[in-house]
């Protein structure tokens, strides 16, 4: 758009900066091949349309929608969106201050880390060129005034100049080889010999055949043998035939040469860009044996310099150019060598001896300023847009992004694809530009300046299309051969694109469907041509810009797929923008600001031709197509050969005058339905088309048995767990064991005697003689185990008693009583949520409850920590998503005592949401039951809320009640339900009955003696009076009522001292280990760590703690004594962060 708004509002240009800068933008700048011959307007060319009304609305949508698409993604990208965390561990360090660059994207990350590597490259190359050819001309030139003698021919400098560069070329291109692949380089030279033999040695008739079995071999041998390592030919070369005691040696002696593999050690997989110029120089070699001798340039006396590139190449090299010297000069040409663009052997040759006036500083100098604009646009882009991470992360599209976003991550996601692929083409060219060669451009326009399918393929790698259409298509004898020759030549062009690109059967077949999306457009061609519409050419741009903007929307999906996405992440992407009216009704707003779009690229074209200038990716379709035949100079000749093969069987058909004759008189008289009719018949051959599929199919590949055991002997498996990090190892071998009873002083295997607070015996009924004696009658009368599980006889009376007992105690109707307090929770959301239902949980609930919520395959939506506000927002979002869709069961799900931050649950206001929204509330009171309220009912009791108002009431018994176990509470509809549909009730051996017992002797206990919750809480007043308000170091999160207290570092200790998350556990750590050599026993919060192969879903579900001291506190230390151990913790906390260690 650049040119163009420069040409309205700078014409005529009112100073040399506004001329420069139209000048900086000229197609011109890219490749001089695009120049106007004349520099006057096409005859087709149409009157200025962009100082109109029309246009000036177009205007304003330039202004204001790509404003706001970047600001969309922007905003996705700030580190407040919730889908930030997902993929913030894909970003890396930026240079632009306060911003992280999206370095996601593997390909493009290799090349930027390396552009200053390579620029330097860029640079010293030439000079170096310069500088061998100024030492080489004045050992050939006249000492007396540095020209040439007198009756040197033109012939013979350039044959001088040639072979000057040539022998530069060679020798340079060995240097870089070596240090790019090592000792690959040799496998290099022999495969490029071997083709080099191919053309010269083999008879003509043979040569070409040969050519193109041996560079499609390659291809496959490349991919399938790994660019044949010197490891694996070691172990061919020399089998199991020597002795035990030298095999290792064998084996040894390749790997050992692989280690000198260079920079890239994996040649082959830039390799496929040199086998093209492998198969241009045999062809150019054979094509110039049918030539007479003698040069046509030297007959003629023509400037070389002059011609276009076609007669350059046509002319071709002289028979004494095509030697193995130049050949492995041209082939390995250092610029070129990596990506390209292509460019053929009769071209470098020309170039060489004549170079171009294209190559000049000052036409370099601009195309250099243009590939760092494009740079730095990258830069920015990947500064302030992660469309590549968060497409990596895999996110729950519809969940996470509005439509609008949807659709600009999947834009820019392309933009991004575009431009890596552009700047290291630019780059390669632009050095090669600086050394004196000037190759075809790759791409001449930016990825949203196009609108057709054709022109599309046709500028995108337009070196590589080049090629295809000089080596592949004509000699295999293009469409003059006949219909079955035509098709057969058609397909194979196809296949050789797609197996260049990558040995993958997937590839292969997305290259034969790309054949098929120029039909729409070439269908639309035909069934609208330009000609019947001369009288209405404003109705006809129209009409073309409805087609413009289907094509639009099929290439973005096309590139989607190929390039971005796949087909899951684009199904991911469509459902979130047409599965709710709103992402419709946003579709249809971005097929009108596309249709806007495609009129502003018509005016752009016809701007063009204005100027003169040449059309290098014109459309097809445009409104001054006047008949299929005038697409003969912008459609690729394979796809002419198809429509002209296909036009002419169509002609013979029977009817099919019938036929045209009705299409003919239907869209003239009403267009409309023409291309509704159209769009029917379209749908019911897609519809007839579409595959079926069979049950009874199978995707087991057969192998023999030799292949079987060849995979298994090459098979390592993956590690189960991850290695024992030294941090971990240490704690490990220092964790402290205790002999004998938990109780609140507790005896250590090294013989000391420590302050227990790292146990949850709050109120230390681990060593309660009642609870001990009962206990011990219990295993008297009941044994020491059910052995069977509770459906099948393993229920006993006390289970019974204990399940009424705290039902009472809770006051609801019924009680499920669980063997393990783990799997309560983890078991009990799968018995009711199943896949399609809606889960609605807290941020940061405990590890059993992220277990069942995977385990039910639910719909899981995340709110912030104990933000009621927050949950409201995504239970209005949960029901508005659900409005005229099937009927789901909906939860939400949290703790009442959170376990991972020690604060209680707004209980009160959940309630209240809960019954607006109609949802079911699954409350966790692992950590409360016991702990909260006047007699330890937990939450309800703490915050006066009718536990009937709660559907599940989950709580445990194994921590202050001394027992086992966990429970589930509720009304007896769902607690019968768990019976038979809870898998840790079904299958799980039931809870042993002295456990059963000391469960029931406890809930007794708190009811009875209110004094025994009394003392707890003074002793947890007292520790906290010792910690909180007096260090300078922590602060407490946990609730006042909470005996479990979680110390985390204060923020701005954190934040001056620069601690990672790592660093902040091993600092707590060590006060933990301070701690016990003070005879004060606590503990560290921990959590699981994020397995190996997580996703990034995976990761947002394992919310990870803020790192913590762990301290229990107990009823059964005195006042006094708790004190004490409050005193020494915060002593030891000071002691670590004062030491040297910590000191920064």
């Amino acid at each position: 758009m650049i040119p163009f708004l420069l040409e309205i509002f700078f014409t005529p240009p009112s100073d040399a900066t506004s001329t420069m800068i139209r000048d900086l933008f000229k197609v011109e700048t890219l490749d001089v091949r695009f120049a106007s011959p004349t520099g006057q307007p096409h005859k087709t060319a149409q009157p200025s349309k962009w100082n109109t009304p029309e246009y000036y609305l177009y205007y304003l949508v330039f202004l204001t929608i790509p404003f706001m698409m970047f600001k969309s993604v922007y905003d996705v990208s700030q580190p407040e969106h919730p889908g930030y965390q997902n993929y913030e561990k894909l970003l890396s360090p930026g240079w632009i201050p306060g911003r992280k660059v999206d370095n996601s994207d593997s390909q493009y990350s290799g090349f930027r880390e390396n552009i200053p590597y390579m620029t330097v490259l860029l640079l010293l190359h030439p000079i170096l060129r310069r500088g061998y050819e100024k030492l080489r001309s004045g050992d050939a030139t006249n000492k007396v005034n540095g020209k040439p003698p007198a009756g040197t021919s033109a012939s013979r400098t350039s044959d001088a100049r040639f072979s000057a560069r040539a022998t530069f070329d060679l020798g340079f291109a060995i240097i870089l080889l070596i240090a790019l692949h090592g000792v690959s380089t040799i496998k290099i030279f022999l495969i490029l010999y071997i083709n080099f033999k191919i053309a010269t040695a083999l008879p003509k008739q043979h040569a070409g055949v040969a050519t193109w079995v041996f560079n499609v071999g390659i291809l496959f041998a490349n991919e399938l043998g790994s660019g044949y390592r010197f490891g694996d030919i070691a172990r061919i070369l020399l089998p199991s035939t020597t002795s035990s005691v030298e095999k290792p040696f064998t084996e040894n002696w390749g790997t050992w040469l692989d280690s000198y593999g260079g920079l890239l050690p994996r040649w082959e997989i830039l390799f496929n860009i040199t086998v093209l110029r492998l198969i241009a120089f045999n062809f150019d070699y054979l094509w110039m044996l049918d030539r007479r001798a003698g040069s046509p340039v030297e007959k003629k006396n023509l400037d070389v310099t002059a011609l276009p590139e076609r007669e350059r190449v046509s002319i071709g090299a002289q028979p004494h150019d095509f030697t193995m010297f130049n050949y492995f000069a041209y082939v390995l040409y250092s610029p070129l060598y990596l990506a390209g663009p292509i460019i053929n052997f009769n071209d470098y040759v020309s170039q060489s001896r004549h170079p171009l006036s294209s190559t000049s500083l000052s036409r370099t100098i601009p195309y250099a300023i243009r590939f760092v604009l494009c740079v730095l646009c990258m830069e920015l882009v990947l500064h302030y847009l992660y469309a590549v991470a968060i497409s990596k992360s895999n996110p729950n599209w519809s969940e996470t992004y509005s439509p609008f976003q949807l659709s600009m991550l999947g834009y820019f996601n392309l933009h991004i694809v575009w431009l890596k692929l552009l700047i290291p083409w630019r780059f390669f060219r632009l050095w090669a530009l600086r050394d004196g060669i000037d190759p075809p451009e790759n791409m001449v326009r930016c990825m949203s300046d196009n609108y057709s399918a054709l022109a599309f393929w046709r500028g995108w790698h337009r070196s590589f299309n080049r090629f295809v259409v000089r080596y592949i298509y004509v000699p295999m004898g293009g469409s003059g051969q006949g219909k079955i020759r035509a098709m057969v030549n058609y397909l194979s062009v196809f296949t050789f694109v797609a197996l260049w690109h990558d040995i993958n059967l997937r590839l292969l077949m997305w290259g034969w469907l790309i054949s098929l999306f120029v039909l729409p457009e070439v269908l639309a061609t035909l069934a609208f041509p330009a000609r019947k519409w001369q009288d209405s050419p404003t109705k006809y741009r129209i009409l073309c810009g409805i087609g413009a903007v289907g094509n639009i929307l099929m290439m973005m999906a096309a590139n989607l797929v190929g390039f971005a996405l796949g087909l899951d992440g684009l199904k991911g992407l469509v459902d979130g923008i047409v599965g709710s009216l709103g992402g419709r009704v946003f579709l249809l707003a971005a097929c009108l600001t596309l249709f806007v779009g495609a009129q502003v690229m018509f005016e752009i074209r016809e701007s063009e031709k204005r100027r003169g200038q040449r059309p290098y990716t014109i459309l097809t379709s445009t409104m001054n197509s006047s008949t299929l035949s005038n697409l003969q100079g912008e459609l690729p000749a394979p796809v002419l050969a198809f429509i002209d093969n296909a036009i002419s069987s169509f002609h013979k058909l029977p009817g099919s005058a019938i036929f045209l004759r009705y299409i003919r008189s239907s869209y003239q008289d009403d267009p409309v339905r023409s291309a509704v009719e159209l769009f029917l018949f379209i749908f019911a051959v897609r519809y007839l088309l579409a595959p079926s599929y069979s049950t009874k199919k199978t995707k087991n590949v057969p192998l023999t048995e030799d292949e079987i055991d060849e995979l298994v002997e090459d098979w390592t498996p993956e590690p189960l767990a991850g290695p024992e990090t030294d941090f971990e190892r240490v704690e490990n071998e220092k964790r402290p064991i205790i002999v004998g009873p938990a109780g609140p002083k507790a005896k250590l295997q090294t013989g000391r005697t420590a302050i227990n607070l790292a146990s949850y015996n709050h109120y230390n009924f681990a060593a309660n003689p009642e609870l001990t004696a009962k206990a011990i009658s219990t295993v008297r009368t009941y044994g020491v185990g059910p052995c069977s599980p509770p459906g099948f006889y393993g229920t006993q009376d006390v289970h019974m008693k204990s399940e009424a007992d705290i039902a009472a105690h809770l006051g609801v109707q019924a009680c499920i009583i669980y063997a393990q307090s783990f799997s309560t929770i983890s078991s009990v959301i799968p018995a009711f949520s199943k896949r399609g239902d809606v889960i609605v949980a807290d941020k940061a609930v405990n590890y059993p409850i992220r277990k069942g919520l995977q385990i039910s395959r639910s719909t899981v939506r995340w709110y912030e920590h104990n933000d009621m506000e927050d949950l409201e927002r995504v239970l209005a979002r949960v029901v508005k998503e659900g409005q005229g869709k099937p009927l789901t069961r909906r939860f939400i799900v949290t703790e009442g005592l959170c376990e991972n931050v020690g604060d209680v649950v707004d209980l009160p206001k959940l309630i209240e949401l809960k019954l607006r929204y109609k949802f079911r509330l699954i409350l966790d009171e692992t950590w409360s039951y016991g702990i909260l309220g006047r007699s330890g009912r937990g939450v309800t009791e703490h915050q006066n809320v009718d536990p009937t108002n709660i559907d599940m009431i989950i709580g445990g018994l194994a921590g202050c009640m001394a027992s086992g176990g966990g429970f589930c509470a509720g009304t007896s509809e769902i607690v019968e339900h768990q019976r038979l549909s809870a898998s840790a009730y079904t299958f799980s051996a039931a809870l042993p009955a002295l456990l059963a017992t000391t469960a029931s002797e406890t809930v007794t206990l708190l009811q009875e003696d209110p004094s025994i919750i009394a003392t707890l809480r003074e002793n947890i007043k007292a520790i906290r009076a010792q910690l909180d308000p007096r260090s300078d170091w922590i602060r407490i999160t946990s609730a006042l009522d909470n005996p479990v207290l979680l110390l985390v570092l204060k923020d701005q200790v954190v934040q001056d001292r620069g601690l990672t998350r790592l660093e902040q556990e091993m600092l707590l750590q060590d006060c933990v280990e301070e701690s016990l050599n003070n005879n004060v026993l606590i503990t560290r919060l921990k959590s699981m760590p994020i397995g190996p192969g997580s996703t990034p879903r995976d990761v947002e579900k394992e919310w990870q703690p803020q790192p913590a001291l762990k301290v229990c506190v107990t009823s059964g230390l005195t006042k006094k004594e708790t004190e004490k151990a409050g005193t020494v913790i915060r002593h030891a906390i000071t002691t670590v962060l004062k030491s040297k260690k910590w000191q920064r």
